[in-house]
């Protein structure tokens, strides 16, 4: 064998295991990339959370509204502590947070350290842009930890839940209710607890969070085609109501100045419209800031208007006078005998503010006259009477869009049977 033909066989020799190690080396990689922990890696995931939604006024003013919640976070472990201070002024400009709670909150704290939990979209977007100047000034470090990896993190930002946010304050409160924060899947939710909150609650909260998932390409980009996911983030509905913030603002108003003036303990008003029955304002004196609930304000939260059975009044009046025109029992312009203002039912006195020989029926309406409506009642009979107050919505949820109200009572049918009785509850 001649020198020419060793060459060509240590050449094939070297080219064959060259081959081999390249099988091989092929083969190693397949199963690390094909493997499951790689698979993982050859997919991402992309979520938004949908959020609760709005609750406006008649003419579009927001009264309740949700906005997202940001965490900041920081490995102290890593921040280089010759720039110490100067990580301190970089985050309080972009956070707008006091550097001295700043300081404190890193000093006090030893490695994974949250330095604020309830940032807003704007300051969470900020601080995400100052991430490239702490890298720039290289002010984070690489760490050795307790199992020799060597780590480096630097400030991260992630999303973390929502809170609800009431821009009127104390306006339109005791009857916008308020929330519950709720911990669901480690984000921060809210449910309604209360009034409108609570009533509406299952078609405020969000519908369908934002899911984008499918293989990455060689830059980390979800690709999107056939075999990717996608579902877009549908926020809850919005509650639009039949409030005027103009005319619930001046109501407010008015009950304030006279709550003081009377020293009463609460007043409630409210403005209806006659012709559809929807409510303009619905006020008390007796109001909070649904954000900011404190130990004196829980009694606040009650709703007097629905929670609370109490006498109607001379309302009762115009109720009365609507059966006894029902009945045809009586005829607007007759006159009726007021008696002068003093006028004695059985063993009982009745007397009015106002002195008056007659009145028309439509007057005693007018000047609230209790002799004259004494005696227009006692034309209905017992039945008629109370069935007409059943009709009227009596002793039932009035149906107003509040929880948990209430349902009112009417006397035992029998009772209207005493003439007295039947006067005092027209």
């Amino acid at each position: 064998m001649n020198r020419s033909e060793n060459r060509q066989i240590k050449i094939a020799i070297i080219f064959t295991l060259v081959l081999i190690f390249f099988a091989i080396l092929t083969g190693a990689l397949f199963r690390i990339i094909s493997g499951p922990e790689n698979e993982k890696r050859l997919y991402a995931r992309e979520r938004d959370q949908a959020i609760r939604g709005e609750i406006l006024s008649k003419n579009r003013f927001t009264i309740a509204t949700s906005r997202k919640l940001y965490t900041a976070q920081v490995d102290t472990r890593c921040i280089d502590p010759d720039k110490f201070d100067l990580f301190v002024k970089f985050f309080a400009i972009f956070s707008n947070l006091d550097p001295y709670y700043i300081k404190e909150k890193l000093q006090s704290n030893f490695g994974y350290v949250n330095i604020s939990t309830r940032l807003d979209s704007k300051s969470a977007r900020y601080l995400s842009q100052l991430r490239y100047n702490l890298s720039r000034y290289h002010i984070f470090r690489k760490y050795t930890d307790e199992n020799g990896e060597i780590l480096e993190h630097g400030l991260s930002i992630y999303e973390t839940g929502e809170y609800r946010d009431y821009p009127r304050k104390k306006s339109f409160s005791p009857y916008i209710g308020f929330i519950k924060q709720e911990l669901r899947n480690n984000y921060q939710t809210v449910r309604g607890m209360y009034g409108l909150e609570k009533y509406y609650n299952e078609q405020l909260e969000g519908i369908q969070n934002t899911l984008i998932e499918g293989r990455r390409d060689v830059r980390g980009n979800i690709i999107l085609d056939q075999n990717s996911e996608v579902k877009t983030r549908i926020d809850g509905y919005d509650v639009i109501t039949s409030i005027d913030l103009k005319l619930q603002k001046a109501v407010e108003e008015i009950l304030d100045r006279y709550k003081d003036s009377l020293g009463a303990k609460e007043i409630i008003a409210s403005v209806m419209e006659s012709k559809s029955g929807n409510i303009l304002s619905v006020a008390s004196s007796r109001r909070y800031d649904p954000g900011h609930i404190g130990a004196e304000d829980v009694p606040k939260t009650n709703i007097s208007a629905i929670r609370y059975i109490f006498e109607p009044g001379s309302v009762m009046k115009t109720i009365t006078f609507a059966l006894l025109l029902q009945e045809n029992a009586l005829k607007p312009l007759e006159l009726v005998n007021v008696e002068n203002g003093r006028y004695r039912l059985g063993g009982r006195i009745i007397t009015d503010e106002h002195r008056y020989d007659y009145l028309s029926a439509e007057n005693i309406i007018v000047h609230s006259s209790n002799i004259g409506m004494a005696k227009l009642s006692a034309r209905l009979d017992t039945i008629s009477f109370f069935k007409g107050l059943r009709n009227f919505g009596f002793s039932r949820p009035s149906g107003i869009d509040l929880s948990d109200e209430l349902s009112g009572s009417i006397p035992n049918i029998h009772q209207f049977e005493n003439s007295v009785f039947k006067a005092t509850a027209s």
